[in-house]
């Protein structure tokens, strides 16, 4: 009986189309890991919503993990994710999630916001259009890097 309950619950997690996760201050190391983790195995997730708003959990390596289990998701039709005022948030991390891009031939709809993230600079908003051109699918970009200190306007140009 604990078998078949257990087979029906990781079928709904299996089955699940939409994600939406918020961070909260308290959150630990583990339930990212979990979350992360979720994704990975959603074999049919087609939104994919995270919002880590001032999170000091989110790192390089945070990022890295998250990006291994997004590629996984092959139906992602839409990823938000939301970084804004992340200390922790560099160039290395960001350029894993846009180097990410191009595997996902479905997705439509991409928003990234890392707002004030002070670690961000020009190398890393040069990756992202370079990425994106691999796909033609997309429909909607929104992307928000206002407030980051390392950002020039040269840097600004290169996504429009």
């Amino acid at each position: 009986q604990y078998i078949s309950q257990f087979n029906s619950h990781m079928r709904k997690v299996l089955d699940l189309k939409p994600l939406c996760y918020t961070h909260s201050e308290n959150a630990t190391d583990a339930e990212l890991l979990a979350i992360f983790q979720i994704i990975g195995i959603c074999e049919s997730l087609e939104i994919l919503k995270l919002n880590f708003e001032e999170s000091r959990k989110v790192t390089k390596k945070s990022l890295e993990y998250l990006v291994s289990c997004i590629k996984k998701a092959k139906k992602l039709k839409n990823l938000t994710l939301i970084a804004t005022q992340c200390p922790f948030v560099s160039n290395e991390g960001l350029k894993n999630v846009a180097s990410c891009l191009r595997e996902l031939v479905n997705l439509r709809i991409l928003k990234l916001d890392f707002k004030s993230c002070q670690f961000i600079g020009d190398v890393t908003l040069a990756a992202i259009p370079s990425e994106l051109k691999e796909n033609i699918v997309l429909k909607k970009v929104k992307l928000n890097f206002e407030e980051c200190k390392k950002i020039t306007n040269y840097g600004k140009k290169g996504l429009m």
